[in-house]
């Protein structure tokens, strides 16, 4: 029986098969968004690309009649239920100005490291994006020998962070993205590669994107597993389904690997 012939017969499965491609679009241009954006890494970004386009491929050849309905069901519940889940997300883009003058004074704390007037407007963007550690030991390297008179709304600041900091919610240490060195809270660059690391954690924030990007490996981890890793082993050909499911195993574990581990 031919292709035609099977959705002339199979109308609920002709719709499901061609309406799965609207969630299909907007899961592949949400990872092209977050990879750009830096929320999630390549890897992360390629493997979602390459699952939910798998999904909507294998609405054209399913294993079951039931099958593209329930694809399109699941994409569909995923793609209106999640972005209730980004609120911190939205309002992170909402945020870009801040971001990129958080970025400013940074760069500029970086090639002046003595002028205390961009370490203290720094300082108060770190501890605005979550990085308290780094805030508290950027005021204090700046306010050693300052006088507390002329420097009083910082030496404030500086008492009230410093608990925070001491309180282990927060990381003391951070590790650069571009050569994995650990990084002690008072690094302006990496201490191996000398690069201005913290910039992706300004734009990332601390716990914000963190917890946005883990949300976003977990959902693809568990639709991988759950749906397209079992899709791979009944519809492909043996030697091909097999491939394709120690693929996803590898690449997912080594995702799980990185969220857990950042």
């Amino acid at each position: 029986m031919s292709l035609t012939e099977r959705y002339a017969q199979n109308a609920d499965w002709f719709w499901a098969s061609v309406l799965i491609w609207i969630p299909v679009t907007i899961w592949v241009l949400a990872f092209i968004s977050w990879m750009v954006m830096g929320e999630i890494d390549f890897l992360t970004g390629f493997l979602g690309l390459c699952v939910a386009l798998g999904l909507g491929a294998f609405s054209f050849f399913p294993p079951a009649r039931w099958v593209p309905l329930a694809l399109l069901a699941l994409m569909t519940l995923i793609t209106l239920a999640f972005p209730a889940c980004q609120g911190a997300l939205n309002k992170r883009a909402l945020d870009q100005i801040e971001i990129e003058q958080a970025e400013k004074a940074y760069m500029n704390a970086v090639s002046s490291p003595q002028g205390a007037g961009a370490a203290f407007r720094l300082a108060r963007y770190l501890y605005d994006r979550g990085l308290v550690c780094q805030a508290v030991a950027l005021l204090e390297k700046h306010l050693e020998n300052a006088n507390k008179r002329v420097y009083f709304e910082e030496f404030k600041l500086l008492a009230a962070w410093k608990p925070l900091a001491e309180s282990g919610r927060y990381p003391a240490e951070l590790r650069c993205f571009k050569c994995g060195r650990v990084n002690s809270a008072n690094a302006m660059v990496c201490f191996q590669c000398h690069q201005p690391y913290l910039k992706s954690y300004i734009r990332r924030g601390w716990g914000v994107a963190a917890n946005s990007g883990k949300m976003i490996a977990v959902v693809l981890l568990l639709v991988m597993l759950l749906v397209s890793v079992p899709l791979s082993a009944t519809a492909l050909p043996p030697g091909l389904g097999i491939v394709a499911v120690l693929v996803q195993i590898l690449l997912g574990g080594w995702i799980a690997f990185r969220a857990l581990s950042t």
